[in-house]
């Protein structure tokens, strides 16, 4: 991760506080603390869980060597390819997981004094109009906004096709298709989690998100 004036991560491959498996997603809380979807890619068997890591800013203003935890699992249910973040003005963590239709899932987390995780929540299935969810962005009133690919494509697929042509030829024509036909979309979402409505004009294939200052 690289931040203004500091770099996160020396490189190589780890578990500690200074190491990574591979960097999906990054989310900032209203207290500047950071929070990181590291996800693994390989084939190592079995596979090594994706987890999330939170770090404080110290009083130099550098996260480097400042994790304050780490988690991979909810009550002993491993997270699911970690790979989008956000963070609300209650220390709600919302985090998007691969899936698609009925499986998709934005997971939501309250975390205690010591950034413990509790699962509250989740954003997922027919019923909240997602098809496969993306980036998340919160705007100053707790409103979310959440990234949709739609029923054929996923942001994890989209990500890992870059290392295999034919498949990338695939996604591509999958994308390509999605964009004519306004396939893709953004939801939002009340603060308690119910959907609002849907953003479709001007989108055309919502990679990440973002919101002025103006909110």
């Amino acid at each position: 991760a690289y931040l203004q004036n500091e770099t996160l991560g020396d490189g190589s491959y780890g578990y500690t506080a200074n190491k990574f498996k591979g960097p999906t997603g990054l989310a900032f809380d209203k207290d500047d603390n950071l929070y990181v979807a590291d996800h693994y890619i390989g084939n190592q068997d079995p596979p090594v869980p994706s987890a999330i890591k939170i770090y404080k800013k110290d009083g130099a203003g550098n996260y480097k060597n400042n994790l304050i935890n780490q988690f991979d699992n909810i009550g002993g249910t491993l997270l699911n390819f970690p790979f989008r973040l956000a963070v609300n003005s209650q220390r709600q963590l919302y985090v998007s997981e691969l899936g698609q239709e009925t499986t998709a899932n934005v997971k939501v987390f309250q975390l205690d004094s010591g950034f413990l995780p509790t699962k509250i929540d989740q954003i997922g299935g027919t019923s909240s109009q997602i098809g496969a969810p993306g980036s998340i962005i919160i705007d100053k009133f707790d409103n979310i906004f959440i990234a949709d690919f739609g029923n054929e494509i996923n942001l994890p697929r989209l990500l890992e096709a870059t290392d295999d042509p034919n498949e990338f030829a695939k996604v591509f024509d999958i994308i390509k298709k999605g964009i004519q036909n306004n396939v893709f979309k953004i939801n939002i979402y009340n603060p308690d989690n119910t959907f609002r409505s849907i953003i479709t004009d001007g989108i055309d294939f919502p990679i990440d998100l973002a919101i002025s200052n103006c909110g």
